[in-house]
């Protein structure tokens, strides 16, 4: 077998490869949570948005599997020191979640409250250095809306996905709640999901194979 043959057959393998392959993504937890909409009280600390208490099943950070441990529909219960409340009736603010290092994420899970206090539409935003007044921020989704369903002992998960991104901390600004002007948000558990590989375009793999097969003609002739 000549070597440009060889090379061209390699492309067509490689690309064939590539467009196969795909990381299934992982859970993965912030490292703390911070928020300018406070605590209640330390019983309904913003600590518990992402220590798992209150889970029907917990998860490993950075080994569970994310599309296998919500195939078992994990919910969440409403037990004292198991959610976050903020002060009543105060205004919409954000939720900030920090992992230390730069992660990338692709996906993220909320057991919200089933009452009125429940988050409706929110804003996600990523920063690539946990600072979001210097700039380095990407808005991820924007009017984003979810439901307050779910009986309070067994929420079920809901779960957003966006464009694979690296970032230092996320943040969900919350914009409305279940009912608006009349409650503070709440949660109960929030959680995230790493991001998948990128797979080429159809049009981008038929162009390299393209490109290969241009190789071994030439070289025949």
């Amino acid at each position: 077998m000549n070597r440009v043959f060889s090379v061209g057959l390699g492309l067509l393998v490689a690309v064939a490869t590539f467009a196969g392959t795909a990381n299934a993504g992982t859970m993965i937890s912030p490292v703390s949570v911070s928020s300018d909409m406070g605590e209640f009280s330390g019983d309904f600390a913003l600590a518990y948005l992402i220590d798992q208490s209150g889970l029907s099943a917990g998860y490993t950070s950075g080994v569970t599997d994310f599309d296998t441990y919500f195939a078992g529909n994990p919910t969440a219960d409403d037990s004292e020191f198991s959610y976050w409340f903020p002060p009543a009736n105060g205004p919409m603010g954000y939720l900030q979640f920090d992992f230390a290092q730069t992660v990338t994420l692709a996906s993220m899970a909320v057991w919200n409250v089933p009452t009125a206090s429940g988050i409706k539409t929110f804003n996600l935003v990523a920063d690539d250095d946990g600072d979001f007044t210097n700039g380095g921020t990407i808005t991820l989704l924007s009017a984003q809306e979810i439901d307050n369903n779910g009986a309070a002992n067994a929420v079920p998960a809901q779960i957003v996905n966006f464009t694979p991104t690296s970032l230092l901390a996320i943040r969900i600004e919350v914009t409305e709640t279940q009912l608006p002007d009349t409650f503070a948000a709440a949660a109960r558990e929030v959680a995230f999901g790493t991001g998948t590989a990128a797979i080429p375009e159809p049009a981008s793999i038929a162009l390299l194979a393209s490109g290969s097969l241009v190789l071994i003609r030439r070289r025949r002739r």
